[in-house]
Protein backbone atom coordinates (compact mmCIF):
# COMPACT_ATOMS: atom_id res chain seq x y z
CA UNK A 1 0.00 0.00 0.00
CA UNK A 2 1.23 3.69 -1.12
CA UNK A 3 2.23 5.59 2.34
CA UNK A 4 2.55 9.41 2.58
CA UNK A 5 3.61 11.88 4.88
CA UNK A 6 1.47 14.12 6.87
CA UNK A 7 1.13 16.53 9.75
CA UNK A 8 -1.37 15.50 12.25
CA UNK A 9 -2.42 17.21 15.67
CA UNK A 10 -2.98 13.97 17.94
CA UNK A 11 -5.32 16.02 20.32
CA UNK A 12 -6.15 19.26 20.95
CA UNK A 13 -3.42 21.52 21.99
CA UNK A 14 -0.58 19.21 21.15
CA UNK A 15 2.22 19.94 18.65
CA UNK A 16 1.63 18.76 15.10
CA UNK A 17 3.97 15.86 14.10
CA UNK A 18 4.83 13.90 11.11
CA UNK A 19 3.00 10.59 10.36
CA UNK A 20 3.55 8.17 8.18
CA UNK A 21 0.26 7.66 6.25
CA UNK A 22 -2.36 5.01 4.20
CA UNK A 23 -2.70 6.49 1.25
CA UNK A 24 -6.49 6.96 0.86
CA UNK A 25 -8.50 5.18 -2.31
CA UNK A 26 -10.36 7.29 -4.23
CA UNK A 27 -13.86 6.47 -4.93
CA UNK A 28 -15.76 6.36 -8.12
CA UNK A 29 -16.47 10.68 -8.31
CA UNK A 30 -12.58 10.96 -6.47
CA UNK A 31 -9.20 12.18 -8.43
CA UNK A 32 -5.77 11.36 -6.55
CA UNK A 33 -3.54 15.55 -6.31
CA UNK A 34 0.02 14.93 -5.13
CA UNK A 35 -0.09 17.99 -3.07
CA UNK A 36 3.73 19.84 -3.51
CA UNK A 37 2.85 22.69 -0.99
CA UNK A 38 0.21 22.92 1.86
CA UNK A 39 -1.30 26.43 3.07
CA UNK A 40 -1.34 26.71 6.57
CA UNK A 41 -3.74 29.40 7.85
CA UNK A 42 -4.87 30.65 11.46
CA UNK A 43 -7.83 28.03 11.36
CA UNK A 44 -5.26 25.27 11.69
CA UNK A 45 -4.36 27.22 14.70
CA UNK A 46 -7.89 26.82 16.49
CA UNK A 47 -8.43 23.32 15.10
CA UNK A 48 -5.54 22.40 16.65
CA UNK A 49 -6.51 24.13 19.76
CA UNK A 50 -10.08 22.27 19.24
CA UNK A 51 -11.63 25.85 20.13
CA UNK A 52 -12.87 27.30 16.68
CA UNK A 53 -16.40 26.42 16.92
CA UNK A 54 -16.98 27.12 20.74
CA UNK A 55 -15.07 29.92 20.19
CA UNK A 56 -17.83 31.27 17.06
CA UNK A 57 -20.42 29.87 19.29
CA UNK A 58 -19.32 32.70 21.79
CA UNK A 59 -18.96 35.39 18.64
CA UNK A 60 -22.82 35.19 18.00
CA UNK A 61 -25.22 36.67 19.12
CA UNK A 62 -28.82 35.43 20.48
CA UNK A 63 -30.53 33.55 17.81
CA UNK A 64 -27.43 33.04 15.46
CA UNK A 65 -26.00 30.01 13.41
CA UNK A 66 -22.87 29.09 13.40
CA UNK A 67 -22.07 26.82 9.89
CA UNK A 68 -19.39 24.81 9.30
CA UNK A 69 -18.33 24.44 5.99
CA UNK A 70 -15.92 21.66 4.24
CA UNK A 71 -15.91 18.40 3.42
CA UNK A 72 -13.65 16.58 5.71
CA UNK A 73 -13.55 18.58 9.24
CA UNK A 74 -11.82 17.80 12.39
CA UNK A 75 -13.98 16.71 15.36
CA UNK A 76 -16.11 19.21 17.27
CA UNK A 77 -14.94 19.27 21.08
CA UNK A 78 -17.23 19.08 23.74
CA UNK A 79 -18.46 22.40 24.62
CA UNK A 80 -20.59 23.76 27.56
CA UNK A 81 -24.47 23.59 26.67
CA UNK A 82 -24.57 27.50 27.48
CA UNK A 83 -22.97 28.34 24.12
CA UNK A 84 -26.29 27.20 22.29
CA UNK A 85 -28.58 28.75 24.92
CA UNK A 86 -30.73 31.88 23.51
CA UNK A 87 -31.45 30.27 20.22
CA UNK A 88 -28.01 29.92 18.90
CA UNK A 89 -27.49 26.98 16.57
CA UNK A 90 -24.73 24.80 15.09
CA UNK A 91 -25.03 23.31 11.16
CA UNK A 92 -23.13 21.49 8.98
CA UNK A 93 -22.72 22.39 4.87
CA UNK A 94 -21.16 21.12 2.13
CA UNK A 95 -18.25 23.39 1.08
CA UNK A 96 -18.57 25.71 -2.35
CA UNK A 97 -20.86 24.76 -5.33
CA UNK A 98 -18.65 24.86 -8.69
CA UNK A 99 -20.68 28.35 -9.13
CA UNK A 100 -19.37 29.46 -6.45
CA UNK A 101 -15.52 28.59 -8.05
CA UNK A 102 -16.37 30.13 -11.20
CA UNK A 103 -17.46 33.73 -10.23
CA UNK A 104 -14.54 33.33 -7.62
CA UNK A 105 -12.21 33.17 -10.78
CA UNK A 106 -14.07 35.63 -12.76
CA UNK A 107 -13.60 38.28 -10.43
CA UNK A 108 -9.67 37.29 -10.14
CA UNK A 109 -9.70 38.09 -13.70
CA UNK A 110 -10.99 41.98 -13.45
CA UNK A 111 -8.64 42.50 -9.97
CA UNK A 112 -5.45 40.21 -10.17
CA UNK A 113 -4.31 38.85 -7.10
CA UNK A 114 -0.79 39.10 -5.72
CA UNK A 115 0.69 36.79 -2.94
CA UNK A 116 3.18 37.03 -0.76
CA UNK A 117 4.26 33.10 0.46
CA UNK A 118 6.68 32.12 3.12
CA UNK A 119 7.95 28.78 2.21
CA UNK A 120 8.82 26.16 5.39
CA UNK A 121 9.65 22.47 4.89
CA UNK A 122 7.13 20.30 6.48
CA UNK A 123 9.41 19.25 9.56
CA UNK A 124 8.87 23.22 10.66
CA UNK A 125 5.15 23.02 10.38
CA UNK A 126 4.99 23.82 14.31
CA UNK A 127 7.25 26.81 13.44
CA UNK A 128 4.95 28.05 10.46
CA UNK A 129 2.23 28.23 13.47
CA UNK A 130 4.24 29.99 16.14
CA UNK A 131 4.86 32.40 13.64
CA UNK A 132 1.47 32.50 12.54
CA UNK A 133 0.33 32.95 15.74
CA UNK A 134 2.58 35.85 16.98
CA UNK A 135 2.04 37.97 13.32
CA UNK A 136 5.41 37.05 12.58
CA UNK A 137 4.07 35.90 9.21
CA UNK A 138 3.68 39.01 6.12
CA UNK A 139 1.44 36.22 3.65
CA UNK A 140 0.86 33.15 3.69
CA UNK A 141 2.72 30.21 5.41
CA UNK A 142 3.23 26.92 3.27
CA UNK A 143 4.36 23.75 3.97
CA UNK A 144 6.90 21.91 1.54
CA UNK A 145 8.20 18.26 1.41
Amino acid sequence: MNRMRAMTVAESGSALVTAELPVPEPGEHDIRLQVLACGVCRTDLHIMDGALVPQALRATRKGAVVVCAGIHMSEVPAFDYALLWGERSLRSVANLTREDGEAFFALIDRQPVTTHVQPFVLAQANEALAALRSGALSGAAVLLP
